[in-house]
């Protein structure tokens, strides 16, 4: 008689939790249409078009022009201290390995070894901290905020584990990566142009974020061709999240402002609008709730959107941030965080609301915009001033 040796406990719970959640790679997935359905199952297939789900009541494809996200779980990755935002606005986490004046090489924890061309890249943050530092605006050279605040520019010569080469006006400088907040480099060639057609972003778990105009799953890794020409793999058991841009859905912070005018209430310089954060630079929160999509503004600010006619239906959330109930930014006199809102569709006032508060829960609007060439989204000041005036427009979105 054969003995066979007893299954340890922790094979007999790996044993439960295939054939609980399937095998090793596969990826059960949330996915949310625009009409409201939610379907579960594991991925199967995709493609930039379709989406293919497997479940006990069999397999369903998805288009992806039809989605708003899709959610998964996926392996926690160690976080990364480097994060290079592209011309595009993705971002890859990972750390330097090396480069020279023409490329960088970052091994990210989601995305393996990345060789980035630098022409390609828009800017560099090199240290974490409370706040996330956006990389300052393309300038005419390259430029290095340094930890201390200082702002150098010059040249990128070379980069490795350690330390930056700097051309400037100091001479060649090894400048040691500890000693540098961020790094923007000046633009070089033409202008980022987004394709029209649709794309998918995919979020990683490590915090990188890539824009694929072209996507294909085998093996359990996906294939991404980037808008900007960038081929990278990814392993589905790595990926997050995936959201469509050019799709039926359109987030108005994926969109660019044909206007843009911002008033403060006294002779200082304007706060100036962020997408997808708060104005504060912080993640959108109202009365508790964080919103991934959005615009945060201070009053007065006026965004005009050119619709051209291709729209059907605009709808946001408004309110007043929660970071100013966090942040205890309060006037003595004015409990402050007090705006009036107005939405015109062309030129014409289609949505107003005297008063929105601090502490108030934000307001829903749903507008028809069949036909309608421009949206202009206007926070004016309130009763109060321009005290603690942090209003949202939280996951403002147009449908086709």
């Amino acid at each position: 008689m054969t003995i066979r040796p007893a299954m340890s406990i922790a094979a007999a719970m790996l044993l439960a939790t295939i054939a609980l959640h399937g095998s090793a790679g596969a990826a059960d997935a949330k996915l949310t249409t625009v009409d409201g359905a939610v379907y579960r199952g594991e991925i199967t297939r995709l493609t930039t078009s379709a989406i293919t789900l497997k479940s006990s009541a069999g397999e369903r494809g998805v288009p992806t022009r039809e989605l708003v996200s899709a959610r998964m779980p996926a392996a926690a990755a160690n976080p990364s201290s480097h994060r290079i935002v592209l011309r595009s606005g993705d971002i890859i986490s990972g750390e330097i390995a090396g480069g020279s004046d023409e490329a960088m090489q970052v091994n990210s924890p989601s995305l393996g070894e990345v060789n980035l061309p630098l022409k390609d890249i828009a800017g560099v943050q090199l240290q974490q901290h409370e706040e996330e530092i956006p990389p300052r605006k393309q300038p005419d050279k390259d430029e290095l905020v340094l930890a201390n605040g200082d702002i150098l520019p010059g040249m990128v010569i070379a980069f490795s584990k350690e330390s930056l080469t700097f051309d400037c006006a100091l001479g060649k400088l090894p400048v040691p990566l500890t000693r540098i907040r961020t790094v923007s480099f000046a633009s070089i060639g033409k202008a980022y142009d987004e394709p029209k057609e649709l794309l998918l972003v995919f979020a990683c778990s490590d915090g990188s974020a890539v824009t694929a105009s072209d996507a294909q799953l085998a093996g359990g890794k996906l294939a991404l061709q980037t808008t900007l020409g960038l081929r990278l793999s990814l392993p589905l058991a790595q990926t997050t999240g995936i959201r469509t841009r050019n799709g039926r859905l359109i987030y108005l912070s994926d969109l660019e402002p044909i206007e843009v005018r911002e008033v403060p209430l006294f002779d200082e310089r304007p706060w100036g609008y962020q997408r997808d954060r708060s104005v504060g630079g912080n993640a959108i929160t109202l009365r508790g709730r964080e919103y991934r999509k959005g615009i945060g503004v201070h009053s007065k600010c006026e965004l005009t959107y050119d619709l051209a006619g291709g729209f059907k239906e605009f709808s946001t959330l408004v309110g007043i941030d929660d970071e100013v109930q966090r942040d205890g930014r309060n006037c003595a006199l004015l409990s402050g965080g007090n705006v009036e809102v107005r939405i015109y569709l062309d030129d014409e006032l289609a949505f107003s609301a005297r008063e929105v508060k601090k502490g108030q829960d934000p307001l829903a609007v749903k507008l028809d915009v069949a036909g309608v060439q421009r949206l202009k989204l206007v926070v004016d000041f309130g009763d109060e001033l321009h005290v603690n005036d942090h209003a949202d427009w939280a996951d403002a979105r147009l449908l086709r």
